[in-house]
């Protein structure tokens, strides 16, 4: 991997969280199947689950001190790092849901979604901790798939189009001609 800080440093900053009561916290978050992470002011990592270390294919050794971008493209890097400064601008930590590439060891690009939050401490900012999840190939495409369909269904104001259960019951439709002469009642 690329450039690493002095990760002595980083084990003793996570070495602090666990002699202050952290340790429960810690348990709880290897519990999860989601990868989990924590990066400092400066994007480098300084904590992982054995989640994300299993989803990446790294040692953790590997992983800590090392900047974000060992394992997320740049382009990701930008969009996130973009996103940390809006939301520090704004003084507003939603909850987006980012799709990124993560490269793992053997150096294949896995597709998943990035949810983080903001760590400001004494108003100053301290980092970022977030979920990893692996996106389903065949879901990703399955959802893609349903937003065009969804699109084209929307678009189509002349006639009426609907979908039925496999009972014959009408479970959703697109506004076609809603209160247009087409769809009164003619005997």
């Amino acid at each position: 991997m690329g450039d690493r800080e002095d990760t002595a440093t980083r084990d003793s900053q996570t070495d602090s969280v666990d002699s202050a009561g952290g340790q429960q916290y810690r348990a709880l978050v290897e519990l999860l199947d989601d990868g989990v992470y924590r990066l400092d002011s400066d994007g480098h990592i300084i904590a992982v689950n054995d989640a994300l270390v299993e989803i990446t294919s790294y040692a953790r050794r590997d992983l800590l001190g090392e900047h974000v971008s060992s394992i997320v493209g740049e382009r990701d890097v930008t969009r996130l790092e973009r996103e940390i400064r809006t939301r520090l601008e704004t003084a507003v930590d939603d909850d987006t849901t980012f799709e990124v590439g993560i490269e793992t060891a053997d150096g294949n690009r896995l597709p998943c979604t990035v949810q983080f939050s903001l760590l400001v401490t004494a108003g100053e900012f301290d980092g970022t901790v977030g979920i990893v999840r692996p996106v389903d190939a065949s879901a990703l495409a399955r959802s893609k798939s349903d937003q065009r369909f969804e699109s084209l269904v929307d678009a189509v104001e002349e006639y009426a189009i609907f979908m039925l259960d496999p009972n014959g019951h009408v479970v959703s439709w697109n506004e076609g001609p809603n209160g247009s002469k087409a769809t009164t009642k003619r005997r």
